[in-house]
């Protein structure tokens, strides 16, 4: 899912004691990034290039934030995404492995036009294949981390429960504490 990896890379301190931090704007996170995504990039590292990826993670975010609300994607939305897919040139080929076969699908450039195709093309197949009703945001309002919900029942709320979940379990005791002492 390279569309999350990349929607989360700007970092969010989950207990609230710092701002966070854009990793777009860390070169060697980047590089990573890219590296585990198997995404080729011709063009050089810049401050244009991540102002850029900014725009569309913005773009994502809203269109995600909209899903876990459970509200229609705008028309604008969609529109926008499908010019993005259009800058994105494929090709196809099969692949045999042992006794089966893959259709798989290969970048034609590495411009940053096949980059931004390639993380929306990530995000619209999580919609297609009915995914997106498991795509939350971390109910911690410190965090508000977008996670992938695992459970059989859909019932997760916070991205790792032993950190977000525990703090805001503690969060809750404090405040009902607090109440039952005044």
């Amino acid at each position: 899912m390279t569309w999350l990896t990349f929607i989360n890379s700007f970092w969010t301190d989950w207990r609230g004691r710092d701002k966070g931090r854009d990793r777009l704007e860390e070169e060697e996170w980047f590089r990573t990034f890219l590296e585990k995504g198997n995404i080729k990039l011709n063009e050089p590292y810049t401050s244009e290039l991540v102002e850029d990826l900014k725009h569309v993670r913005h773009e994502m975010s809203e269109v995600v934030r909209r899903l876990v609300n459970e509200e229609l994607i705008r028309k604008e939305d969609m529109l926008k995404m499908n010019q993005w897919l259009a800058q994105g040139t494929y090709i196809r080929q099969i692949e045999q492995k042992e006794n089966q076969f893959e259709l798989i699908t290969l970048p034609l450039d590495s411009s940053l036009a096949q980059l931004k195709a390639q993380i929306i093309a990530s995000f619209v197949e999580a919609l297609v294949e009915g995914q997106y009703k498991r795509i939350k945001i971390c109910d911690n309002p410190d965090c508000r981390w977008v996670y992938y919900d695992t459970t059989k029942n859909r019932s997760k709320r916070f991205c790792d429960d032993k950190t977000c979940g525990n703090l805001m379990k503690v969060r809750r005791h404090r405040a009902q504490k607090k109440a039952s002492d005044l």
